[in-house]
């Protein structure tokens, strides 16, 4: 059996805010220190998404960082937050 329900674009973000809110509930990002510097992987931890999509962000240059060397990126915590603020 499915069932399908159309909503008004308006109740469709309340919904997906509130299961992220929920989820945010369940697993909250690590504690750490707002002036802390994370790597590539942690950062993509810390954010909840892939390392493809961060390299994304890195390149369309939408997520600030500071770049090491030729390779190499860090990323500021409280930068992340705000970054993450931003896009809610």
């Amino acid at each position: 059996m499915e069932i399908k329900l159309q909503l008004p674009d308006e109740f469709a973000g309340m919904i997906a805010k509130c299961l992220a809110d929920q989820l945010d509930q369940q697993n909250p990002r690590p504690q750490m220190e707002a002036d802390a510097w994370l790597n590539k992987g942690e950062a993509s931890k810390y954010l909840k998404v892939s390392r493809v999509f961060l390299d994304e962000l890195i390149k369309s240059q939408s997520l600030p960082c500071k770049r090491i060397g030729t390779r190499s990126y860090r990323f500021k915590k409280a930068d992340l937050d705000n970054w993450l603020r931003s896009q809610q």
